[in-house]
């Protein structure tokens, strides 16, 4: 299959029967192309604005049910303004489920979409971010799929309208993926695992491209404050590992980067299907270039206005041994670092930023050298959400 290189995404991963990739918001954009298009992001301090084990967000003190749907008021909320923003970056969480099933988060006043941000068996909390615009009155709505499942928000930054974004703030520069943290080897803090009730102090500036100044936020599968970041764990004891994807400009005059713009969330890649050309599983140590640019509303990079990443929530489902995913520019060297890591029969979704090499070469038929994650990594798990094989989509297994 061809495919420009411009316009595509190299991925590696051991062994699962289908990926699933969906734009659950924004194509990203030159700050000084020809016309001025896309928001600046502002982080920031995490804020929960909605949680209905409590009530907080003004709903009732109640799981959502299977099918249903919640409107959730974020503009004006938790340092998010009234007005002036088209996206937002929230942490969304499944709790307290009483059934395998999913979430969907989208622009409120639209049609439920064909795209998940959360996937979750009985009894599982789950968390993952989401990045997502704004609908009908600075609002976004959430969709149960099935079972009973309690929802919380953290809103974590925002992204600005195009009219209220002015440089050189809050501009993006993706990054080939690059690993930051490993406390397993020692890179980025002791080679020793976190404790319970720990915090790690990571330093991040000047580290895996971001540079030593000039830096307000970094992408490392969530956004953050730059400079160094605070890990925490809860309890027990676990081996923590950091990804950078990227980072975003403070008000240092003269930054350079990308602005943001949202778009309806849209499936591209469903490997159980054909949609996006791939209609069989990913086998173990092998990669396909997957085609962006073009697809799901980001434009073509003939465009005026070409894209230079994407935001994508990537999933992996009906997975037939413990591994994971890695993503990274087609063309490049294939980076040390993961999107997605799962156990056998699991289904796992997690947001990942994407971007591209313009001046890679046309994508090889060779398939690039896996390099699986040490044994520590990875987990085992007796049971895990099967979608059918049928062509008709189990309960509780839309990924």
């Amino acid at each position: 299959m061809l495919i420009s290189n411009q316009a595509a995404r190299r991925v590696a991963l051991g062994t699962l029967a289908a990926l699933v990739i969906a734009f659950p918001f924004v194509h990203i954009q030159p700050s000084r192309a020809a016309t001025a298009v896309g928001g600046t992001y502002h982080p920031l301090t995490p804020a929960r604005i909605l949680d209905t084990r409590t009530g907080i967000g003004g709903l009732p003190i109640a799981r959502l049910t299977a099918g249903s749907t919640i409107n959730v008021q974020v503009a004006g909320q938790g340092g998010v303004p009234v007005a002036g923003v088209s996206a937002v970056v929230v942490n969304a969480t499944a709790t307290n489920t009483s059934a395998a099933g999913y979430l969907t988060v989208f622009p409120t006043g639209l049609a439920v979409p064909l795209a998940s941000n959360l996937n979750w068996l009985a009894g599982q909390t789950v968390p993952n971010l989401v990045t997502i615009g704004l609908g009908a009155t600075g609002k976004i709505s959430a969709h149960n799929g099935s079972g009973l499942a309690d929802v919380v928000f953290d809103v974590e930054g925002y992204f600005s309208t195009p009219d209220t974004s002015p440089d050189p703030a809050g501009l993006f520069n993706p990054l080939v993926p690059s690993r930051v943290l490993d406390t397993r080897s020692g890179n980025g803090a002791p080679m020793k695992t976190l404790g319970s009730a720990q915090t790690l102090v990571l330093q991040v500036t000047g580290r895996g491209g971001v540079p030593t100044s000039g830096a307000s936020a970094v992408v490392l599968n969530l956004t953050v404050t730059a400079g160094q970041v605070s890990i925490f764990n809860g309890a027990g004891s676990t081996d923590v590992v950091a990804d950078v994807n990227g980072w975003f400009t403070n008000s240092t005059t003269g930054g350079n980067g990308s602005r943001f713009t949202p778009v309806t969330p849209a499936r591209i890649v469903d490997s159980r299907y054909g949609t996006g050309g791939f209609s069989t599983p990913w086998g173990p140590s092998s990669g396909r270039p997957i085609a962006v640019a073009g697809q799901g509303g980001v434009p073509l990079m003939s465009d005026p206005n070409p894209p230079t990443a994407v935001v994508v929530n990537i999933t992996a489902t009906d997975t037939t041994s413990a591994s994971a995913l890695i993503a990274w520019p087609d063309g490049a060297a294939q980076p040390l670092s993961s999107d997605l890591n799962w156990s056998r029969a699991a289904t796992v979704p997690n947001l990942a930023w994407w971007t591209w090499s313009a001046g890679s070469r046309a994508p090889s038929q060779r398939s690039p050298r896996y390099r699986r994650p040490p044994k520590r990594c990875a987990r085992t798990a007796a049971h895990g959400c099967r979608g059918s094989t049928t062509g008709a989509q189990s309960p509780g297994c839309h990924p």
